[in-house]
């Protein structure tokens, strides 16, 4: 009976045990994938070697809900060879995270992998020159798909109606495709994190009806023939060169920067709505936005400057509304035109220093309104505010500092000055050619605001005027002109050798003028590069990303208080 017990323990021991996880590999063990995946069980990896893998038991593959890990090697190819087939084929059977597809390259199929009632995990594959979709996730489908490469397709990924499961995409780059992202109406809860979309026809396009839900953060967009089109919520972004959007539905917009776009950059008609939040919108090659019949551009806390084009609103009911923004040093004026009515409101913004009007206002009819207030519109190459209407003029224009603008002030409509809070004088910008558009302490801005507030999208305090040379490195002389020395060599060299040295102007960076080669970086090639420039082999660059003056405490960290870092 002992000898009976002790078996039975023991067998209940060995049943519990847990089965140790298989590597399948193909096809030494098994000739095709599809092969490889049948012979698996949960918990099993079926690893992919090298080679070039077509034909029946290699296209359409099927994971069947497995929680299995397939992985191909790096130079693992799944070819379609042009044919109406799929790379991988997970057609309504449950797949959740633990179903993990990773490494291949799939090329040359319809869709590169189909999804439908399944939500995989999708690592490190290339999707390249597929004819539909690299990706094509139908009803259902939440996929996670990370570190990706989608090049050449029709579209990198597709994301189809009534896909309730959420869709992630991070860390992954969409190039040379007609479409890198393309979302249907009743999508929600999607997110693309740290993407990079280059020389697409569209980078994303958006048919979604919930944009507050269809979130793109950190994503870096370059020479698209159109950035986005549709609706999003856009964040912490860098946007340039090619087109720009096409708003659908509704953008909100925060922390980018947008830059050197080629041709209109915002396109709104209606009835859609576009939120611009914290964002730089600059030196883009058009309009930087049209808004048609029943569209709707809200800026807030934006700058905005050296564009070839405005901001135009026209026909039917548009609406605008720009608040705390900075307009400058753009080629064309603000324009409102509407055909009939829309409003037309700016408030607490500085539009100075443009190559045209600053404002220009055309009304039709009285529907339309425009409201200016504890606004400075100065130094503009036309009018400061120009207003034609061929019916009763209707605007509000209250507490603002109109001054010298080059045509007139006020144009085809009264001057204003001393009316309703309105006054004319220089409103004492602190260093607006470098960017600072502060008020100066004696400014005539300060406290004549409505309900006793500043004029303009700045308030008071010019800060530190900091000018930087490339080579000054120990900034011997600690006042401008700069001077570049031996001693510099020495300073440099001590400090990447470790030797005491008064480290506090490395450690702010460029602004110690470090960084002799212009590549925004100080390394060793620093040195190289200041020798070279005593021997007469190169000249001292500028980092591009960085102006030769910075202001305090305009968008830059604070200095040390006494102003100049101690570097003797």
């Amino acid at each position: 009976m002992r000898s009976i017990l002790i078996f039975t323990v023991a067998i209940t021991v060995i049943s519990c045990l847990p089965v140790p996880a298989t590597i399948i590999n193909v096809p030494n063990e098994y000739a095709t994938i599809q092969a490889g995946i049948d012979a698996s069980s949960d918990g099993d990896t079926v690893l992919v070697a090298s080679g070039t893998y077509t034909g029946v038991g290699n296209v359409n593959l099927a994971t069947n809900g497995k929680a299995i890990l397939v992985k191909g090697d790096s130079l693992a190819i799944i070819d379609g060879q042009a044919g109406s087939v799929k790379g991988f084929n997970l057609d309504d059977t449950d797949e959740d995270s633990t179903t993990i597809i990773e490494g291949f390259t799939i090329t040359n199929a319809e869709e590169g992998i189909w999804l439908f009632y399944a939500s995989p995990k999708l690592v490190n594959l290339k999707l390249i020159s597929n004819t539909s979709q690299g990706i094509r996730a139908y009803i259902a489908a939440g996929p996670i798909i990370r570190d990706c490469e989608f090049i050449n397709n029709a579209e990198g990924v597709r994301v189809d109606i009534e896909s309730g499961c959420p869709t992630t995409i991070r860390n992954c780059l969409f190039r040379n495709n007609s479409t890198g992202i393309s979302l249907a109406e009743s999508i929600y809860n999607f997110l693309a994190n740290g993407c990079t979309f280059d020389s697409n026809g569209t980078g994303v396009y958006s048919r979604v009806d919930w944009p507050l839900h269809c979130k793109i953060d950190s994503c870096d967009f370059t020479n698209n023939n159109c950035a986005l089109t549709g609706g999003f919520t856009i964040s912490n972004s860098y946007i340039a060169g090619g087109g720009g959007f096409s708003i659908g539905i509704e953008y909100y917009i925060s922390n980018c920067l947008i830059e050197n776009i080629v041709g209109l950059v915002f396109s709104i008609s209606g009835p859609c709505r576009a939120e611009i939040n914290n964002s730089i919108i600059r030196n883009c090659t058009d309009r930087v936005a049209y808004i048609g019949t029943e569209g709707t551009l809200e800026i807030n806390n934006c700058r905005i400057y050296g564009n070839a084009g405005g901001i135009y609103a026209t026909n039917w009911w548009p609406i605008l509304r720009m608040n705390d923004c900075l307009y400058y040093d753009n080629h064309s004026p603000i324009e409102y035109y509407p055909a009939s009515g829309g409003r037309l409101n700016i408030s607490q913004s500085t539009i100075y220093g443009n190559h045209s009007t600053g404002i220009n206002v055309l009304h039709f009819d009285d529907n339309g309104y425009f409201i200016v207030t504890n606004t400075i519109i100065a130094g503009n190459d036309g009018c400061g505010i120009k207003y034609n209407y061929e019916s009763d003029p209707n605007y509000d224009i209250s507490y603002c500092d109109v001054y010298d603008n080059e045509s007139d002030n006020y144009c085809d409509f009264p001057d204003l000055t001393g009316q309703d809070g309105n006054i004319s004088c220089d409103p004492q910008l602190c260093w607006p050619d470098t960017g600072n558009f502060y008020l100066a302490a004696s400014s005539c801005c300060i406290g004549t605001g409505s309900g006793g507030g500043d004029i303009g999208a700045y308030g008071t305090g010019c800060g530190f005027r900091f000018e930087y040379f490339p080579g000054d490195v120990n900034m011997a002389v600690g006042a401008w002109p700069p001077s570049v020395f031996g001693s510099d060599v020495i300073y440099l060299v001590n400090y990447f050798r470790g030797l005491p040295t008064s480290t506090s102007c490395l450690l702010q960076g460029f602004w110690c003028s470090a960084d002799i080669n212009g590549d925004c970086r100080i390394l060793g090639g620093d040195v190289t590069a200041l020798v070279n420039y005593f021997r007469g082999l190169n000249g001292l660059d500028y980092c591009p990303d960085y102006e030769p003056a910075w202001i305090l405490p305009e968008d830059r960290p604070a200095l040390p208080p006494t102003g100049w870092p101690n570097c003797e």
